[in-house]
């Protein structure tokens, strides 16, 4: 129970004999020396101070309560640990670094931290409780880590993910994780739930729910990183949130409380059967963000990309991206009124869309509204066809037609004898679909009745040459281009 000062060399006894080291009762021992014994060091009770990085040895360390302090400098240690109790990390002014392996024991005990400490090696087997002895302290997380436990972040901790080199699920993807302190994080990271009131800093790529997990955050997520939603289950956020990475919902649905927000993210895309829930807001309006929706009917949670409002949902001005199977609405509104204003369309397909009217946007009741004209581009409209947006009732749709192109046309010498036929040069735009047909008469219409359909494409250079090889069977022939 007493303290007491090793400032010797321990070392393992001749004949093969491993020193171990155990310490009990509430006393504090300072061991000075690079020590090298074997046998391992067990920490009951008490506090151990370290001047050394080798100062417990070669061994394997448990802790099971009391406190592991550095003194005089930052001391890394290299040795293994298992955790089988809560104990305090620091308390001498100085940072600790554990970078052996950390075998939580199938527990989720309680490391309190007193000064800034980190674990460099692999984590597993267990949860992770951080709590704070007063002030502000970092913890860091440096490797990919195993354990598949809660990790809590007490308040005035700040949990960091990865130190220098990226390092992708530093927590074991799935897990769940409190944030009532603060994560920071510029790595790739993967979590069933994550709640709490505490900041989460993000530079990486954020994913949430990845286990169907249902539950609601506090946290204010900053940062320039990425959040994903995937899993089935639902995830809302109450936080005014600022960072400024893309949102893409993948699966499940993504709320938003009445206060939260997540109008600093450039880019919000909707995935077939996930849900962009923004009831809980009145009026929602669609602010600084690009919107893009890749549904494949209307039936939420299967296969619509759904938004879900409360009285209206207004997607302003912002660009709307639309992948469209031509069949259903890429995107559905489920609840509320839609309104446009002036929004630049575009709607991709795997190939493009026949001439037709298609419904892109369909909403569940009422009228949709627009203002001013809409713009549409996209690989849905293939070449020689023109596309527009229209508003009708509870669907934004999407016209395509055929443009009226002119035809091409003979050049002077573009008709020239050739032994076996006659070769016929024309010119004409680039991209033009086209006709040729053949006659022996001056019968110019019907083109049907009187004409044969000699050749058919569409332009790639101009000018370019076609060889009629049935003149030679007709007295005389006449030649005529049309648009299809």
């Amino acid at each position: 129970a007493g303290n007491g000062l090793v400032s010797g060399l321990v070392q393992d006894g001749t004949g093969g004999y491993a020193f171990s080291l155990q310490k009990y009762g509430a006393g504090t021992w300072t061991l000075t020396h690079a020590n090298a014994y074997s046998g391992g060091t067990t920490l009951n009770a008490g506090e151990i101070d370290l001047a050394s990085s080798t100062a417990l040895g070669t061994g394997a360390v448990t802790v099971n309560g009391g406190t592991l302090a550095s003194v005089k400098s930052y001391q890394t240690l290299a040795n293994n640990f298992t955790i089988g109790g809560s104990f305090q990390l620091g308390g001498q002014a100085q940072a600790i670094a554990i970078n052996g392996s950390v075998n939580l024991n199938g527990q989720t005990n309680t490391i309190t931290l007193a000064n800034s400490a980190t674990m460099g090696g692999v984590v597993s087997n267990g949860g992770l409780t951080l709590a704070n002895t007063g002030g502000s302290h970092s913890f860091w997380l440096t490797a990919s880590n195993t354990y598949a436990g809660l990790t809590t972040i007490g308040s005035g901790i700040s949990l960091i993910l990865t130190l220098g080199p990226v390092v992708t699920n530093v927590i074991h993807a799935g897990n769940s994780i409190v944030v009532n302190g603060a994560l920071v994080m510029n790595g790739a990271e993967t979590f069933d739930s994550v709640t709490g009131v505490g900041n989460i800093t993000n530079t990486g790529a954020l994913t949430i729910g990845s286990q169907n997990g249902t539950f609601t955050t506090g946290c204010f997520i900053q940062g320039s990183g990425s959040l994903a939603k995937s899993g089935t289950g639902t995830v809302t956020i109450t936080n005014a949130n600022t960072y400024s990475g893309n949102t893409t919902i993948s699966a499940g649905t993504l709320a938003l409380g009445a206060a939260g927000s997540i109008n600093g993210s450039p880019a919000i895309s909707i995935a077939a059967g996930a849900t962009f829930d923004v009831s809980a807001i009145s009026a929602y309006a669609l602010s600084g963000a690009s919107l893009s929706a890749s549904g494949t009917g209307t039936n939420v949670g299967v296969n619509a990309a759904t938004i879900k409002g409360g009285a209206t949902v207004s997607l302003g001005s912002q660009p709307i991206t639309l992948t469209c199977d031509g069949l259903h609405p890429a995107l559905y509104i489920s609840q509320g009124a839609l309104s446009l204003n002036n929004n630049a369309f575009t709607v991709n397909s795997a190939s493009p869309l026949a001439a037709g009217i298609y419904a892109i946007i369909q909403q569940a009741g009422g009228t949709i509204t627009s203002s001013g004209t809409c713009t549409v581009s996209g690989t849905a409209i293939g070449s020689g066809f023109a596309g527009s947006i229209s508003v009708s009732g509870r669907n934004v749709n999407l016209f395509v037609s055929a443009v009226s192109q002119s035809p091409p046309g003979f050049p002077p010498g573009g008709i020239r004898l050739l032994p076996d036929g006659i070769s016929l040069t024309a010119t004409g735009a680039v991209g033009t679909p086209y006709r040729l047909w053949g006659s022996t008469n001056l019968a110019f219409s019907p083109v049907t009745n009187v004409w044969t359909l000699l050749n058919n494409g569409i332009i790639t250079g101009s000018p370019f040459t076609v060889t009629d090889l049935l003149a030679t069977n007709f007295p005389q022939r006449f030649y005529r281009f049309s648009s299809p």
